[in-house]
Protein backbone atom coordinates (compact mmCIF):
# COMPACT_ATOMS: atom_id res chain seq x y z
CA UNK A 1 0.00 0.00 0.00
CA UNK A 2 2.91 2.34 0.73
CA UNK A 3 4.28 1.94 -2.78
CA UNK A 4 0.84 2.34 -4.34
CA UNK A 5 0.40 5.58 -2.42
CA UNK A 6 3.75 6.78 -3.73
CA UNK A 7 2.79 5.91 -7.29
CA UNK A 8 -0.43 7.89 -7.01
CA UNK A 9 1.19 10.87 -5.29
CA UNK A 10 4.36 11.19 -7.33
CA UNK A 11 4.49 9.09 -10.49
CA UNK A 12 1.26 9.78 -12.37
CA UNK A 13 2.85 12.19 -14.84
CA UNK A 14 5.88 10.06 -15.70
CA UNK A 15 6.48 7.45 -18.41
CA UNK A 16 6.27 3.71 -17.72
CA UNK A 17 10.03 3.10 -17.55
CA UNK A 18 10.50 5.74 -14.86
CA UNK A 19 7.48 4.49 -12.90
CA UNK A 20 8.86 0.95 -12.99
CA UNK A 21 12.34 2.12 -11.95
CA UNK A 22 11.01 4.08 -8.97
CA UNK A 23 8.73 1.24 -7.92
CA UNK A 24 11.66 -1.20 -7.92
CA UNK A 25 13.80 1.21 -5.91
CA UNK A 26 11.04 1.73 -3.36
CA UNK A 27 10.51 -2.03 -3.03
CA UNK A 28 14.26 -2.42 -2.51
CA UNK A 29 14.22 0.27 0.19
CA UNK A 30 11.42 -1.53 2.01
CA UNK A 31 13.50 -4.70 1.94
CA UNK A 32 16.53 -2.80 3.26
CA UNK A 33 14.53 -1.64 6.28
CA UNK A 34 13.01 -5.12 6.77
CA UNK A 35 9.49 -3.99 5.93
CA UNK A 36 7.54 -6.89 4.48
CA UNK A 37 6.28 -6.43 0.92
CA UNK A 38 5.85 -8.36 -2.29
CA UNK A 39 8.72 -8.44 -4.77
CA UNK A 40 6.75 -7.14 -7.73
CA UNK A 41 4.37 -4.34 -6.87
CA UNK A 42 1.67 -3.30 -9.30
CA UNK A 43 -0.91 -0.62 -8.73
CA UNK A 44 -3.23 -2.73 -10.88
CA UNK A 45 -3.10 -5.65 -8.45
CA UNK A 46 -3.32 -3.48 -5.32
CA UNK A 47 -5.98 -0.95 -6.31
CA UNK A 48 -7.43 -2.24 -9.57
CA UNK A 49 -10.92 -3.65 -9.92
CA UNK A 50 -10.94 -6.20 -12.78
CA UNK A 51 -14.60 -5.51 -13.63
CA UNK A 52 -14.02 -1.75 -13.85
CA UNK A 53 -10.82 -2.22 -15.84
CA UNK A 54 -12.63 -4.43 -18.34
CA UNK A 55 -15.42 -1.86 -18.63
CA UNK A 56 -12.83 0.86 -19.37
CA UNK A 57 -11.32 -1.33 -22.08
CA UNK A 58 -14.72 -1.96 -23.65
CA UNK A 59 -15.20 1.81 -23.71
CA UNK A 60 -11.90 2.28 -25.57
CA UNK A 61 -9.05 2.29 -23.05
CA UNK A 62 -6.03 0.48 -24.53
CA UNK A 63 -5.38 -2.82 -22.76
CA UNK A 64 -1.68 -2.21 -22.04
CA UNK A 65 -0.50 -1.97 -18.42
CA UNK A 66 0.60 1.67 -18.67
CA UNK A 67 -2.84 2.85 -19.82
CA UNK A 68 -4.56 0.80 -17.13
CA UNK A 69 -2.23 2.07 -14.42
CA UNK A 70 -2.77 5.66 -15.59
CA UNK A 71 -6.54 5.18 -15.46
CA UNK A 72 -6.32 3.84 -11.91
CA UNK A 73 -4.14 6.77 -10.86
Amino acid sequence: MVISSGIIAYLGVFVKDYRDECTKQWASMLSTYHIKSTDSVSIRTVLGDPVKIREWQIQGLPSDDFSTDSAII
